[in-house]
C-alpha cells in the first residue's frame, strides 16, 4: 500500500478542488503518496487561503499545470474555462505523469480525476493506469446523467438536454422523482449555456464507464436509494474541510463557476 502512488486530479473550481483534496488527506493517512494536480491559477489561490495551521502541503505533493487561459481571462465565464482546460489538460497531464514516472522510482499507479474532466481519465487509460472517476456533488445527479442516453430515447428531452414535456421522472421506487424542470443542465435561462452545459453533462455519461471505479462524495445514509440503484457507484463521503480539525479552507475564489 505505502508503494501505491495516486495522482488526484480535480476541475479547477472550489467545489470540486475542496472535496478532492479531502479525499487526498485521506488517502495519506492510510500510508498512500498522494499527488495533486491544480491549474496554476486555483494554486495560486488555495495557497492563500490555507491557515498558517494547515501541513498540507507536507502530505501532499503539490504540483500544477496551466488552464491555457491568459491572466486577463475571466475565470468565471464557464465556457471559456472549461472549453480551453478541455483543450490543454490531456497533453500537460501526459507531460506531468511521464515527468514523474521519469524522475521518481515510485510511479503513479493510479489516478483519481474529477468526472467533469474525461480527458484526465482517457489520458491515464492509454497510459495503462488505473483510473477512478471522482463524483464531488449529490450520486442521484450523477445518476441523473448516466442515464441521459436513456432519457433521449424515452423522448424525454431531446438531443440538446431540453425537455419534451414537463413530467416527473424516477429510476427506481427507492429513488425520489425529479421533475424536468428542475434537470440541473436547464438551471440556466439562455438555451445555448443550457446546450453547452448539456454536451459537458453527456461527456461525463460516457467518461465514467470508461472508469474502473465511480467514487462518490456521498454515503448510503444520505442516498441509500440511489446506491442501491446504481451498484457501480462507491459511496466516499461526505468529504467535507469543515470536519478536519473543526477548520475550513474557506473560499479562495471569490468567483462563482456556476452549474458545474
Amino acid at each position: 500500500m505505502k508503494n501505491c502512488h495516486v495522482l488526484l486530479v480535480p476541475y479547477p473550481a472550489q467545489g470540486h478542488v475542496i472535496p478532492l483534496m479531502e479525499l487526498a488527506l485521506h488517502l495519506v493517512k492510510h500510508g498512500l503518496n498522494v499527488t495533486f494536480v491544480n491549474t496554476e491559477f486555483i494554486h495560486e489561490r488555495l495557497i492563500k487561503a490555507l491557515p498558517e495551521s494547515d501541513n498540507i502541503q507536507e502530505l501532499v505533493q503539490m504540483v500544477t499545470i496551466p488552464d491555457g487561459l491568459e491572466s486577463s481571462d475571466h475565470r468565471n465565464d464557464v465556457g471559456k474555462v472549461a472549453e480551453s482546460i478541455f483543450t490543454v489538460m490531456p497533453g500537460e497531464l501526459k507531460d506531468l505523469i511521464e515527468g514523474i514516472n521519469d524522475s521518481e522510482s515510485n510511479k503513479i499507479s493510479c489516478l483519481i480525476a474529477d468526472a467533469h474532466i474525461g480527458e484526465a481519465l482517457e489520458v491515464a487509460e492509454k497510459m495503462g493506469i488505473k483510473r477512478a472517476a471522482f463524483w464531488p456533488a449529490a450520486a442521484t445527479v450523477l445518476a441523473l446523467i448516466v442515464k441521459i442516453p436513456s432519457l433521449i430515447d424515452d423522448g424525454i428531452i431531446n438531443s440538446d438536454g431540453i425537455p419534451m414535456k414537463n413530467q416527473v421522472i424516477q429510476f427506481s421506487p427507492a429513488m425520489p422523482g425529479i421533475k424536468t424542470d428542475d434537470l440541473n443542465w436547464t438551471c440556466i435561462s439562455d438555451d445555448l449555456t443550457v446546450k453547452f452545459i448539456f454536451k459537458i453533462m453527456v461527456q461525463i455519461s460516457k467518461s465514467v464507464k470508461s472508469a474502473d471505479r465511480i467514487v462518490c462524495n456521498s454515503s448510503t445514509w444520505l442516498e441509500s436509494g440511489t446506491f442501491a440503484s446504481f451498484p457501480d457507484f462507491i459511496p466516499i463521503g461526505p468529504l467535507l474541510a469543515s470536519n478536519r480539525l473543526g477548520e475550513s479552507v474557506g473560499n479562495f475564489w471569490r468567483e462563482d463557476l456556476g452549474c458545474i
